[in-house]
């Protein structure tokens, strides 16, 4: 049996020291999801919130991931448009709606998975369950967010700033997957990122 696996969560700020043994992912503006894919399901897909409400039947296409032939658990963010942030404010309010009735499309980006085919990969390493993540058949079903070296983290800020995207997220490539906040993941926002939202949400 699958497993109710609850999120693990990303504290604040800049590792201190070597950025050596850190990936680093753009931190995609979204909703944050996990999705469990296996063929005997109903529909093949249920897709849950971090909260644990399931919006399967508001993810147009997500069904396809339960044709993949694999049981799996992907943790991810379902962003609208390319998960920039002008993507994200683009729809409000349509958040309020459970993510229904905006005009940007929907897409997954998975990050992580946690299960695949009866074993629970969490106490494996990051590294060990990205490099399984980029294996998987599951291209046209979802997307999958990027990683770099984290020496790579401020030319990638340096990019999230000129593509309107909110941060980075550095994860330690030892890091096991645990529920919560963990400073094995830390996020950062991309500098001016603040005074960017603030101007978008200023009445005009």
């Amino acid at each position: 049996m699958v497993p109710d696996l609850e999120p693990m969560l990303a504290d604040r700020g800049l590792p201190s020291g070597d950025l050596g043994c850190w990936a680093v992912e753009p931190k995609l503006d979204g909703w944050r999801v996990t999705v469990l894919a296996d063929p005997s399901l109903p529909g093949g897909v249920v897709v849950r919130t971090r909260r644990g409400h399931v919006i399967t039947g508001s993810v147009p296409g997500i069904e396809a991931l339960g044709r993949v032939g694999r049981s799996l658990v992907l943790d991810g963010e379902l962003v609208a448009g390319a998960g920039r942030a002008s993507d994200f404010y683009s729809l409000m309010p349509g958040i309020g709606r459970r993510v229904m009735g905006g005009t940007a499309p929907l897409s997954f980006w998975a990050f992580d998975v946690l299960w695949l085919d009866g074993e629970l990969l969490v106490d494996r390493s990051y590294g060990d369950r990205r490099a399984v993540l980029e294996e998987l058949p599951v291209d046209g079903a979802c997307r999958v967010v990027r990683r770099f070296p984290g020496t790579d983290a401020q030319d990638l800020l340096d990019a999230c700033v000129a593509h309107d995207v909110e941060g980075v997220v550095l994860k330690r490539l030892a890091s096991r997957y645990r529920p919560g906040r963990s400073r094995h993941w830390r996020k950062v926002k991309a500098p001016g990122w603040a005074a960017i939202h603030a101007q978008r949400r200023r009445p005009q």
